[in-house]
């Protein structure tokens, strides 16, 4: 690029003269933030009812009262938006929200997979046009190149429609609060999702990790008990505090704050957890204490759900299992195994905290990854 073009790149705008000829009209120009251009406005005066030499002494009025405006920044485009929050970079954008939903006193979890969407879309906007982007700028063309590289990135489906249902939840927010006029993310299709590629325990497996762990890390094993016999998801345990628990009742109290689906629960604590909850001596410690902290132990610090994966993954790779074993595959093996005891549904839906009955049917007819036995030993004729 020569000298002479980074200056005019440098200019944002010309300023207004006043135009004669058939039509008398005030002129300039100005570069648009969105797309970098130098745009030419007129005001025609023409259609004014008074003699030309007025027109002219108005006309440059007009040019003196727009150049000293464009002299301090001024911008016609923002007059033409609703807001200027539609002239923020997606940076800026993103920022915002993210701090908008720290407020919103979200799940740990949640705020990770939002930022995580967004950091992989501001690299793919940085590596795709090397400047800074205006949110207003991102249209369905920009989306479809955004869609179109993480596919290259051969991601499964499930990874592709959870960056479609992130990105269109953050462009919702966007839309809501003036940044954006429309969600470029909602024409989006999804791909159709696989089969769940957890796998169940069998009863093989759920002895040999109960074996191995009653031996070799006793509260550990309480967490993984706490899964399979409440059904509660890693990030909800981590929240579980010691004043929601009522053992005479062997009742769990789970609020809406803590809870993945935003609704209070009293969770059924089954007998056979009761007596791992006895050992912990909760009346030594406060309501307030977690019920499992760093340690696997009561606290007044909050256990990481990384740290319950991260361990699950340790104990999986000792006894040899396989990675399709995941520690959600003790909640589903719970409700599978409910469901194998002639549990009534109404009341494994209620126990898993299933929106509707059609969920809880689909562990009926979830895949287990190995044959079935009593299809395979048996003897039918043909």
């Amino acid at each position: 690029m020569s000298y002479n073009q980074q200056i005019k790149q440098q200019i944002n705008f010309r300023p207004a003269t006043v135009k004669k000829g058939k039509e008398l009209y005030v002129e300039y120009f100005c570069r648009s933030p969105l797309t970098g251009v130098m745009k030419r406005y007129r005001i025609r005066l023409n259609h004014l009812k008074m003699t030309l030499a007025d027109k002219i002494l108005y006309a440059e009025n007009i040019c003196f009262e727009i150049n000293d405006k464009l002299l301090n920044g001024w911008n016609p485009e923002i007059d033409e938006l609703d807001t200027k929050l539609k002239y923020k970079t997606a940076k800026q954008a993103f920022d915002e929200f993210m701090e908008f939903k720290k407020s919103d006193e979200l799940r740990s979890d949640t705020l990770r997979a939002y930022k995580s969407f967004i950091d992989n879309f501001l690299n793919f906007l940085d590596n795709r046009y090397k400047k800074q982007v205006f949110i207003a700028q991102i249209n369905n063309a920009v989306v479809g190149e955004f869609l179109i590289s993480l596919s290259k990135g051969k991601i499964k489906p499930r990874t592709y429609n959870n960056y479609i249902n992130g990105l269109k939840t953050i462009f919702d927010h966007l839309v809501n609060h003036g940044y954006r006029d429309s969600n470029p993310f909602r024409a989006i299709k999804k791909k159709r999702n696989p089969i769940k590629s957890r796998l169940y325990l069998n009863e093989n497996e759920k002895d040999k990790i109960f074996n191995y762990l009653i031996e070799n890390d006793r509260n550990f094993c309480r967490i993984m008990l706490m899964s399979y016999y409440t059904l509660l998801r890693r990030t909800e345990i981590t929240k579980v505090r010691v004043g929601f628990i009522n053992l005479e009742r062997q009742i769990l109290y789970v609020p809406a704050e803590i809870s993945k689906n935003r609704k209070d629960y009293n969770v059924t604590i089954p007998g056979n957890l009761i007596s791992f909850l006895l050992e912990l001596n909760l009346d030594q410690y406060k309501d307030t204490d977690y019920l499992f902290g760093p340690g696997f132990l009561p606290s007044a610090s909050k256990l990481s759900p990384k740290k319950i994966s991260d361990t699950w993954v340790k104990y999986r790779k000792i006894l040899g299992f396989s990675d399709r074993i995941q520690f959600m595959s003790l909640r589903d093996s719970g409700i599978k195994k409910l469901i194998q005891m002639h549990i009534p549904l109404d009341d494994v839906m209620n126990h898993a905290r299933h929106w509707s009955l059609e969920v809880t049917k689909t562990y009926l007819l979830h895949d287990t990854g190995r044959a079935i036995d009593s299809i395979k030993n048996a003897n039918i004729d043909f």
